[in-house]
């Protein structure tokens, strides 16, 4: 009886050994091959929709507003401290473009210059001196005052005025008009001159055939000169 007894715990403790075992090897294998496995590598974080969203009404607001601002190309010499081209929105105001090229010479007629002259094009631009319109220095456009005029052609007091330049007519310009022209310094100006005098001009095109005018720079004058 004893030894029956003995016999029933022996097996009673090898079954509860093996439901142990058999349970703890179900547990393992469904936590850390199950659930564990998440914890390896998560997914990639996204960006909230409201960010996307909020991120393309962005990008669209400011492709607009570039695609509505209209760039132009000013040319200024003569009596700046930094003669050259320079780009600005539609709508600027000499006095600004003055500023950009560094400002006017002691030279300058600046009593007689329309600071408030505004520009809506691309456009060439000469300050004169003081002597040069006392010499008769004309201008049509209304930014220099004529010598002897108490206010700008087509405008009142100096009041803000809309246009452009008057056409330089390569055939008769002195040097200085000439270089007032995109691009055209004193050394390419002189150039023009000579060759004019051998080979006057019969269409704004044969500018092309002085040296140093090419293609590109005759895109820069064509709407800035005339042949007469």
């Amino acid at each position: 009886m004893a030894m029956q007894n003995k016999e029933r715990r022996k097996m009673i403790v090898s079954l509860t050994a093996f439901v142990f075992v058999a349970l703890a090897g179900f547990l393992y294998k469904m936590f850390f091959d199950g659930n564990a496995a998440g914890f390896v590598k998560g997914p990639e974080p996204s960006m909230p929709e409201s960010t996307k969203v909020t991120t393309r009404a962005e990008d669209e607001v400011t492709e607009t507003s570039d695609s509505k601002t209209d760039l132009i190309d000013v040319y200024i010499c003569g009596q700046v401290a930094s003669p050259g081209v320079y780009q600005f929105a539609s709508g600027v105001i000499l006095d600004e473009v003055i500023r950009r090229a560094g400002g006017l010479t002691a030279s300058a007629s600046a009593d007689r210059v329309n600071l408030v002259y505004v520009i809506t094009s691309n456009m060439s631009i000469y300050i004169p001196t003081e002597d040069e319109c006392r010499s008769g220095f004309s201008d049509d456009s209304g930014i220099i005052r004529t010598f002897g005029q108490n206010s700008w052609s087509g405008t009142s007091g100096g009041a803000a005025s809309e246009g452009s330049s008057p056409a330089v007519n390569i055939n008769t310009a002195s040097k200085e008009e000439l270089m007032t022209l995109p691009g055209i310094g004193e050394k390419l100006a002189d150039q023009i001159v000579g060759y004019r005098e051998d080979h006057p001009f019969k269409s704004i095109k044969d500018i092309c055939n002085v040296s140093g005018i090419g293609e590109a720079k005759f895109e820069k004058i064509k709407d800035l000169i005339v042949c007469l």
